[in-house]
């Protein structure tokens, strides 16, 4: 169900059907399973912040998708477009580079990148300064 399809049948504006998603959202923790939610179309990252989080933390894709009740193959592309972005961002900090080599949005990149803890990102950057020094 939709945010909009909600608003119609509670007789409010979607924008208000929104904030109280993203308040319940805040409060719980928890991903109401909107269609926009489930479908990843909206501009938040909650899928991958959430899917990606666990794997950093070591969970492998059967308990990830339990967790986030995704299915196995959607945990996997997650995790294998993160992956993606981190090896190619070692070799380009340009996100437009970054873009057509993964074949990813640039918006889908920025909020990969927001995922990558920050100490491996200045040893990433640290890499790249270097190879730039040597060429």
């Amino acid at each position: 169900m939709t945010q909009l399809d909600l608003a119609v049948l509670l007789n409010v504006c979607d924008a208000v059907v929104s904030d109280y998603v993203n308040e319940w959202q805040r409060a719980s923790g928890e991903i109401l399973p909107t269609r926009g939610n489930i479908h990843d179309l909206s501009g938040a990252i909650t899928h991958k912040k959430e899917i990606i989080t666990l794997y950093l933390q070591g969970y492998l894709t059967p308990t990830i998708a339990a967790k986030t009740k995704h299915s196995k193959e959607a945990v996997d592309r997650y995790i294998r477009d993160y992956e993606s972005v981190k090896v190619v961002r070692a070799a380009t900090a340009d996100i437009d580079n970054i873009s057509q080599i993964t074949r990813l949005s640039r918006r889908v990149i920025s909020q990969y990148l927001d995922l990558i803890p920050q100490h491996q990102l200045q040893t990433i950057d640290a890499n790249l300064a270097k190879q730039e020094e040597s060429t």
